[in-house]
């Protein structure tokens, strides 16, 4: 039993006593560049990601969007448009 409290003491004294680490690392690249460049910027190679959803939910989901457009799209007002050139300054 003190060969095992002797133990856990010292391995806590040896975990205190350990400097941190506060050098920053650097991310790892999540892409691998394909060697096109575009105006844009690079091309990156992206790993595939897998994505699980409910069907149901994701329906209604988008009915609701569906909705909210339609009804946010009734409380606008169209108004024409006129160029500033049809006017006359005074």
């Amino acid at each position: 039993m003190l060969t095992f409290a002797s133990a856990v003491a010292l391995a806590a004294l040896g975990i205190a006593g350990a400097p941190a680490d506060t050098t920053p690392r650097a991310r790892p690249l999540a892409g691998d560049f394909t060697g096109e460049v575009l105006p844009a910027g690079p091309v990156y190679r992206l790993p595939s990601v897998h994505v699980v959803a409910d069907r149901s939910v994701e329906l209604a989901r988008i009915a609701q969007e569906e909705r909210a457009s339609a009804a946010g799209s009734r409380d606008c007002v169209s108004v024409p448009a006129t160029s500033s050139a049809d006017k006359e300054l005074a």
